[in-house]
């Protein structure tokens, strides 16, 4: 136990001043941390998808978005199964998500205080831990605490697999970071990649715990995968294809570091600085000390430069993967997980050159807390700049999620208890979480549906939506009553696939996308106002002998798609039938 408290540098063998001053500094910053998120806090629209799966889960329907209709379309099942079991014991799907992403961002700051950066270069000093203070004060931290997504759960785990790598040279740290590190890629599919890296850390005097480590990281990942393959039935989640995450985008995705850059570039620029100088000066010392005299090279200089090594391994791999699929269209959600990490470098590898130096410290610590606290967001809320990056909580100040909420509630008195199909906008998953719409099909990107996921990209466009489904799988396969008004652009085929028909839901603007007569009475008895088809129907039919055989037939199949392929009406259908063949008789 001694040796285990000497290495971790965390719980000293008794209660001094000094470690005293680091609790207070964890209570204190700690506490900040939680103020800092909640002060931002918000929900961003993506989160209802997991929140949708989560109240399936929890209401026995299983993890499926739409009941018995597996897909995965989420990629945090662990953090989603977590707010499912929340929500059987009776909490607050929202409240939940936004509580334990504060936890975890003020844990990643405790963690910052405790970790062992300036232990493990033997230089203690009454010093403000620079790597916490920084991510207190770091805006992008903070914003994605909350959100309602799995990214502070996720930076924590990234984090704490890192500490653990270093807690002595026993099986047992190896086997607690495996798992650690297993849980990161249960959170999210990407996490995985960090084994390889962090794997490095158990080379050399360490690699006795190499075995336990890949064994608790790779097995229980391995079993969790074999589940979802088993529930879902596929390898990958759906959002893989949706996203076209197979395909490379160099330059989107170096569009998005670039912005991430940008704004953190004064901690980037002293912590690349600071490790070449320490590895610079290691590789010297490495020289200067080889053969005969090899022993004189202190192991403190190993030990910092190979957690330098390890680090930046695992910061620019993770980095790298997040950049060869264009990043994301909500700026720096997918950077944040390894901003901490970034943190421990430039803490570690100041604290080697500084020493125990408070005044050059306090004046740098000053200097980049004013320049991360300080610095603007690069990206603002205009879609159409920045290559369709934006500032999404910014985004969502607006008023586009009140507008949301609203509609949300007029769909719900509207529709409730009626076997409601929909189709809706990306956007929108918010809608389709509070109204509980019995069948929603996401048709912007396809995240929950995998013949949508599965088209082909005809031109990249913004990241992550650059797929919709036409109106004729909606229409014809998915049989959708209607589609919400942020749909009307994609679903407005010149072709005149289906006529324009919309309808007022007790205050919501849809557009029907066929005609089902049950529906239509269920929603007016309840307040709706919906034009009467079969009036406009008649109309038409009226005034086709006026009509030229091209305009006739265009007409025929737009009225087909959305009224008779769902209705037995055969008086209608003759009457237009006849008039198609007085202008071609082999028609149709």
């Amino acid at each position: 136990m001694d040796a285990l408290q000497t290495d971790i540098g965390i719980w000293p063998r008794r209660w001094s001043l000094w470690f005293r001053w680091r609790l207070l500094s964890a209570f204190i910053l700690g506490s900040v941390a939680v103020w800092h998120a909640a002060s931002l806090e918000w929900l961003c629209d993506d989160a209802f998808a997991s929140f949708r799966y989560a109240q399936n889960w929890a209401r026995g329907l299983g993890l499926v978005f739409n009941a018995h209709e597996r897909v995965e379309g989420i990629t945090n099942p662990l953090w989603t199964m977590g707010l499912g079991i929340l929500a059987r014991w009776g909490f607050d799907i929202e409240r939940s998500s936004l509580n334990l992403g504060i936890l975890a961002y003020a844990a990643s700051v405790v963690c910052l205080v405790l970790a062992p950066a300036r232990q493990w270069t033997n230089k203690r000093g009454w010093l403000l831990p620079m790597g916490a203070v920084l991510a207190v004060a770091d805006p992008d931290l903070a914003t994605f605490a909350t959100g309602g997504l799995e990214t502070s759960a996720f930076t924590l785990s990234i984090l704490v697999s890192f500490l653990l790598a270093w807690i002595a040279s026993s099986p047992i740290s190896g086997a607690l970071a495996g798992l650690c590190i297993g849980v990161c890629g249960m959170l999210r599919p990407d996490g995985a990649l960090l084994i390889g890296p962090l794997a490095l850390a158990f080379l050399g005097r360490r690699k006795r715990g190499m075995v336990p480590y890949l064994a608790a990281s790779i097995l229980p990942l391995g079993a969790f995968h074999v589940w979802r393959h088993g529930y879902y039935g596929t390898w990958l989640p759906n959002t893989y294809y949706a996203k076209s995450a197979f395909l490379s985008w160099w330059t989107q995705g170096f569009s998005y570091l670039g912005y991430f850059a940008i704004r953190h570039a004064a901690i980037i620029g002293v912590a690349v600085a600071a490790s070449f100088f320490i590895m610079g000066d290691w590789l010297v010392r490495r020289m200067k000390h080889s053969g005969a005299n090899q022993a004189e090279r202190t192991l403190s200089d190993d030990a910092v430069a190979w957690r330098l090594v390890v680090a930046w391994a695992m910061i620019l791999g993770y980095t790298l993967s997040v950049v060869r699929v264009g990043g994301d269209f909500m700026y720096a959600r997918l950077l944040v997980p390894v901003l901490p990490l970034l943190l421990v470098v430039l803490e570690l590898s100041v604290a080697s050159v500084l020493g125990a130096r408070p005044l050059r410290w306090a004046a740098l610590l000053m200097v980049l807390s004013l320049a991360t606290f300080l610095s603007p967001c690069p990206v603002d809320t205009n879609i159409a700049a920045h290559g369709g990056i934006v500032d999404e909580r910014a985004y969502y100040q607006l008023g586009y999620a009140q507008f949301t909420e609203r509609a949300a509630s007029q769909l719900s008195n509207c529709i409730q208890g009626f076997p409601v199909r929909a189709a809706i906008y990306g956007g929108e998953l918010r809608l389709a979480y509070r109204t509980r719409i019995p069948y929603v099909i996401e048709a912007h990107a396809g995240l929950t549906d995998p013949v949508i996921a599965h088209r082909p990209i005809t031109s990249r466009q913004r990241v992550g939506h650059e797929k919709s489904a036409d109106a004729g799988y909606l229409v014809l396969t998915k049989k959708a009553h209607f589609a919400t008004s942020p749909l009307y652009g994609i679903l407005s085929d010149p072709k005149g696939f289906i006529p324009e028909v919309h309808a007022n839901l007790c205050g919501a603007d849809v557009r029907l996308l066929h005609w089902d007569p049950i529906f239509v009475s269920y929603v007016r008895s309840r307040g709706a106002q919906v034009p009467e088809f079969t009036v406009w129907l008649d109309d038409l039919l009226a005034r086709l002998d006026t009509m030229s055989d091209t305009g006739a037939r265009a007409q025929w199949d737009a009225v087909r798609h959305f009224y008779f392929a769902h209705n037995s009406d055969p008086v209608r259908e003759r009457a237009f039938l006849a008039r198609l063949e007085r202008s071609n008789p082999s028609y149709p």
